[in-house]
């Protein structure tokens, strides 16, 4: 059925984002595993770094050190490697509600394959993003919050517009700034979700951990499923945040744009320029 296009309501689309989700299930959550399947193995190498310097022989306390020099060296790298997997994943995903929304077919590969052609910039956007936040954080949460929310749609705009990062951020600066209130309760919403489902899977490793002879190290597989829980709440609702800010980002374009009527003239003049190809298009008699 088709979308209209129209201001909405935060229960609209709420309801938009999970019937999208639903309906196209397969999409979204293929975007997912192929990022979540490298942030949950580069994770994982944290906890395998200290078990594999340990292994190798040598007194405790020098492996301890070793251990945790190597895991200050890979950090710098796995943070590089997760900010590049979520924002494949976001654009990649935005790009496919774009395509869906619109009521046009698309899968993962195309999806990809779009997004590639805009890496830059929309690992540019992610890195800004990433620094608000941090600059936030070092001025107070409630800085990290507001910078989380500025640069909410600055994603959707790198993908569907074009634009480049600076750009991108003061474009979903624009966007959002009358609206924090709704934006801000639609990502709560989602990363609740998110932590209540990863929660759900990685508290019964702790439990297990707990009852367990304690030799100075959790168990590999007790670390290995925690992060298995990171995994799967990442296939499985990472999507559902992705899909409520790019309808978000739609809906406030309808508001401040009116771009249900720029989307509707559009339609109507590709249709009318079919008609005419149509009608100047000789005819062609059947084969016999």
């Amino acid at each position: 059925m088709a979308l209209v296009l129209r201001p909405l309501s935060i229960g609209e689309m709420l309801d938009r984002t999970f019937s999208l989700y639903r309906n196209h299930f397969k999409l979204f959550a293929g975007l997912m595993v192929l990022p979540q399947l490298v942030i949950f193995a580069m994770s994982f190498g944290v906890v395998l770094i200290p078990v594999l310097v340990a292994s190798a022989g040598g007194s405790s306390s020098s492996a301890a050190v070793i251990g945790m020099i190597g895991v200050l060296i890979y950090f710098p790298v796995l943070l590089v490697v997760n900010l590049i997997a979520y924002a494949m994943a976001q654009g990649a995903t935005v790009y496919a509600v774009s395509q869906v929304y619109l009521e046009r077919s698309t899968t993962i590969s195309a999806s990809y394959a779009f997004v590639r052609g805009r890496f830059w910039s929309v690992l540019f956007v992610a890195v800004l993003t990433s620094l608000a936040v941090g600059f936030g954080f070092l001025a107070f949460i409630i800085g990290a919050l507001f910078a989380a929310l500025f640069c909410s749609l600055a994603v959707p705009v790198t993908v569907l517009e074009g634009r480049d990062a600076i750009e991108s951020i003061k474009r979903s600066f624009n966007l959002v700034k009358d609206d924090l209130g709704r934006i801000f309760l639609i990502m709560f919403v989602f990363v609740c979700i998110q932590y209540a489902i990863s929660w759900a899977i990685a508290i019964p490793a702790v439990a297990l951990a707990t009852l367990l002879p304690s030799h100075g190290q959790a168990p590999l597989w007790i670390n290995g499923l925690m992060y298995f829980g990171n995994f799967v709440s990442g296939c499985l609702v990472s999507p559902l945040l992705y899909i409520a800010l790019s309808i978000a980002y739609y809906d406030e374009r309808v508001r401040k744009e009116a771009f249900d009527m720029q989307f509707m003239m559009a339609a109507i003049d590709r249709n009318a320029m079919a008609g005419a190809a149509m009608a100047a298009s000789p005819m062609v008699p059947p084969s016999v």
